[in-house]
């Protein structure tokens, strides 16, 4: 299955003109609780090409435009992906999904830009700190802005 997850995401990188950044189980099977029949839930963040955002009308960051979805024939394999922005724009809100896949135990790929933001997920926005705003503030979430110097 491995190889025809990898064949999936070469197939999307070059039907939709994206660059897959982090890609990772994000379903029953990540998590240790897949029946027989389970898909394989591959969740990923992409970029789009350049001259997506350089136009002069905001590029979209919600609905279709920002997400790529596939689903298999046989419907084993089920693939969702947000592009860069709204993936930030998720993880800033209170959203446990893009946390989720972050945390990952199955990642399928991982570029050095996606272990960078895997890495932000994981030490910027944990659930505890969720619990705190302030506490993921003045923990330097924000810090070298002149905004959090300001602030702390």
């Amino acid at each position: 299955m491995q190889d025809d997850i990898q064949s999936l995401l070469a197939e999307l990188e070059a039907s939709r003109r994206i660059r897959i950044l982090h890609a990772c189980e994000g379903g029953s099977r990540a998590w240790g609780f897949a029946s027989a029949d389970s898909d394989f839930d591959v969740r990923f963040v992409h970029v789009k090409p350049r001259e997506w955002h350089v136009r002069l009308q905001e590029a979209p960051t919600t609905g279709k435009a920002s997400v790529v979805e596939h689903k298999s024939e046989d419907r084993v394999l089920d693939g969702v992906g947000w592009d860069l922005r709204r993936a930030l724009l998720l993880v800033a809100k209170p959203n446990p999904s893009p946390l989720e896949h972050m945390h990952s135990p199955i990642v399928y790929r991982n570029t050095p830009d996606g272990e960078e933001l895997a890495g932000l997920a994981r030490r910027d926005f944990s659930s505890k700190r969720r619990l705190h705003p302030t506490r993921a503030w003045r923990s330097g979430f924000a810090r070298g802005t002149s905004a959090a110097r300001g602030c702390a």
